[in-house]
């Protein structure tokens, strides 16, 4: 058959489908290592409430690079100084941001409410415990980190009531 460049170095045949995994995998394999899938790419894996499978691929790397041009898929390129152990794990056989991390991440984008949204669907669906929020941004906390701000509020606010529900009518 034909092969088809997804990215620079990385082909596919042609009787393979390009699916939305196969391109968050794709840009990991060419990101390479410290690399990490991340916001809305990150979100969507571990389900997070109103994310899906779709969209372009988010991938964080320890240094600034620019998308390729023979890039074919849509690519958003994100840099870190460094993804530790409490940052990023493997998920499905792929490196991406914690879902506490992916939460802070995000919170720089969404209102208030629609964080402590989801917050608290991460919460009741036992995808993450209110220390590991907290530890998450303590550790990431400083003037100008976008996400800090709403995400900070939320935990103060809500205190000792960030607890896990049992159900999304509880929060109610």
């Amino acid at each position: 058959g034909l092969l088809v460049r997804l990215c620079p170095s990385i082909f596919r045949t042609d009787e393979i489908q390009e699916t939305w995994d196969l391109q968050a995998r794709v840009a990991l394999t060419w990101a390479g290592d410290g690399a990490a899938l991340c916001f809305d790419t990150a979100a969507g894996i571990h389900g997070l409430k109103a994310y899906g499978r779709e969209g372009p691929i988010h991938v964080t790397l320890p240094i600034p690079q620019r998308v390729p041009k023979q890039c074919s898929f849509e690519m958003v390129l994100h840099s870190h100084r460094e993804l530790g152990f409490w940052d990023a794990a493997f998920y499905d056989g792929m490196r991406m941001t914690r879902v506490e991390r992916t939460l802070l991440d995000i919170a720089g984008d969404l209102s208030d409410e629609r964080v402590e949204d989801l917050i608290d669907d991460a919460l009741t669906r036992r995808l993450t415990r209110p220390a590991n929020l907290r530890a998450c941004y303590q550790r990431l906390k400083r003037i100008g980190r976008k996400g800090c701000g709403p995400f900070g509020r939320i935990l103060r606010r809500r205190g000792k009531t960030l607890v896990p529900l049992d159900s999304p009518l509880e929060k109610e």
